[in-house]
């Protein structure tokens, strides 16, 4: 079990450490979802996302902005997102 807790957080420092291994990482969770959804033939579903913004930054509204705008190729949106207010 130690050795699980071992790995599991080695494999968290190194996604905090590299944006790119991590944004990668739930990008494919949401590829998996839609591909899944085609393959399974239920056709497509908007997800429901909560947002929780706390530093205001160039790149978290531009993240913010990209999950909004996110849509299948028929228009339909992807994401039903709804801004928290931070404490």
């Amino acid at each position: 079990m130690r050795l699980v807790v071992r790995l599991f957080v080695k494999s968290l420092k190194e996604q905090l450490r590299e944006p790119l291994v991590l944004g990668g990482t739930l990008l494919m969770g949401a590829a998996f979802m839609v591909i899944f959804g085609l393959a399974m033939g239920k056709g497509l579903y908007t997800h429901r996302v909560a947002v929780l913004e706390h530093d205001q930054g160039l790149g978290a509204v531009e993240l913010i902005r990209a999950i909004e705008e996110a849509c299948y190729p028929d228009g339909t949106e992807l994401f039903a997102t709804r801004q928290l207010a931070s404490a």
